[in-house]
Protein backbone atom coordinates (compact mmCIF):
# COMPACT_ATOMS: atom_id res chain seq x y z
CA UNK A 1 0.00 0.00 0.00
CA UNK A 2 1.14 3.32 -0.61
CA UNK A 3 -0.14 6.39 -0.20
CA UNK A 4 0.32 9.48 -2.51
CA UNK A 5 -0.07 13.52 -1.95
CA UNK A 6 0.54 13.43 1.67
CA UNK A 7 0.56 16.97 2.70
CA UNK A 8 1.64 16.68 6.45
CA UNK A 9 2.45 14.39 9.28
CA UNK A 10 -1.28 14.87 10.54
CA UNK A 11 -2.42 13.85 7.16
CA UNK A 12 -0.69 10.32 7.73
CA UNK A 13 -2.02 9.69 11.22
CA UNK A 14 -5.60 10.44 9.95
CA UNK A 15 -4.82 7.94 6.53
CA UNK A 16 -3.27 5.29 8.93
CA UNK A 17 -6.03 6.23 11.43
CA UNK A 18 -8.54 4.82 8.96
CA UNK A 19 -6.55 2.22 7.23
CA UNK A 20 -6.37 0.58 10.04
CA UNK A 21 -10.06 0.25 11.02
CA UNK A 22 -10.49 -1.05 7.59
CA UNK A 23 -8.04 -3.95 8.79
CA UNK A 24 -10.22 -4.15 12.42
CA UNK A 25 -13.23 -4.52 10.50
CA UNK A 26 -12.31 -6.58 7.73
CA UNK A 27 -10.54 -9.46 10.19
CA UNK A 28 -14.21 -8.99 12.40
CA UNK A 29 -12.55 -7.71 15.32
CA UNK A 30 -13.90 -6.10 18.00
CA UNK A 31 -13.92 -3.94 21.73
CA UNK A 32 -10.61 -2.09 20.33
CA UNK A 33 -9.28 1.04 21.19
CA UNK A 34 -7.94 3.06 18.35
CA UNK A 35 -4.42 4.64 19.71
CA UNK A 36 -3.43 7.90 17.82
CA UNK A 37 -0.09 9.61 18.29
CA UNK A 38 -1.89 12.69 17.65
CA UNK A 39 -3.97 14.31 20.18
CA UNK A 40 -5.99 16.17 17.35
CA UNK A 41 -6.92 12.68 15.39
CA UNK A 42 -7.86 11.35 18.94
CA UNK A 43 -10.14 14.00 20.19
CA UNK A 44 -11.83 14.43 16.27
CA UNK A 45 -12.50 11.09 16.11
CA UNK A 46 -14.19 11.73 19.82
CA UNK A 47 -16.42 14.53 18.66
CA UNK A 48 -19.64 14.00 17.35
CA UNK A 49 -19.04 17.43 15.45
CA UNK A 50 -18.61 17.28 11.28
CA UNK A 51 -14.17 17.68 10.77
CA UNK A 52 -14.08 20.84 8.89
CA UNK A 53 -9.92 20.32 8.67
CA UNK A 54 -8.64 19.83 5.47
CA UNK A 55 -8.18 15.66 6.58
CA UNK A 56 -12.21 16.36 7.76
CA UNK A 57 -13.35 13.73 5.11
CA UNK A 58 -10.98 11.18 6.35
CA UNK A 59 -11.95 11.56 10.24
CA UNK A 60 -15.60 11.43 9.10
CA UNK A 61 -15.09 7.91 7.19
CA UNK A 62 -12.75 6.95 10.29
CA UNK A 63 -15.76 8.09 12.76
CA UNK A 64 -17.98 5.99 11.03
CA UNK A 65 -16.09 2.58 10.86
CA UNK A 66 -15.53 3.41 14.85
CA UNK A 67 -19.42 3.05 14.81
CA UNK A 68 -19.27 0.20 13.04
CA UNK A 69 -17.25 -1.66 14.84
CA UNK A 70 -18.55 -3.04 17.72
CA UNK A 71 -16.87 -1.67 21.37
CA UNK A 72 -14.55 0.53 19.28
CA UNK A 73 -12.49 3.58 20.89
CA UNK A 74 -10.55 6.12 19.78
CA UNK A 75 -7.73 7.51 22.12
CA UNK A 76 -4.54 9.63 22.91
CA UNK A 77 -1.95 6.66 22.42
CA UNK A 78 0.60 6.67 25.58
CA UNK A 79 4.41 6.42 23.75
CA UNK A 80 5.16 3.03 26.18
CA UNK A 81 1.93 1.69 25.19
CA UNK A 82 2.80 2.09 21.60
CA UNK A 83 6.34 0.89 22.75
CA UNK A 84 4.72 -2.64 23.48
CA UNK A 85 3.06 -2.68 20.55
CA UNK A 86 5.84 -2.42 18.08
CA UNK A 87 8.53 -4.97 19.79
CA UNK A 88 6.59 -7.75 17.75
CA UNK A 89 6.58 -5.77 14.37
CA UNK A 90 10.70 -4.96 14.90
CA UNK A 91 11.40 -8.95 16.12
CA UNK A 92 9.18 -10.48 12.65
CA UNK A 93 11.15 -7.71 10.69
CA UNK A 94 14.76 -9.56 11.90
CA UNK A 95 13.46 -12.56 11.24
CA UNK A 96 15.04 -14.73 8.30
CA UNK A 97 13.07 -15.17 5.46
Amino acid sequence: MSFKHISSPIHIEALVAREELLLASHLGLQNLILGSDSLHIAIALQSSSPDSSFIGQIGEDTKALLHEITGATAAPARHNAKEVAHRPARYVFFLPM
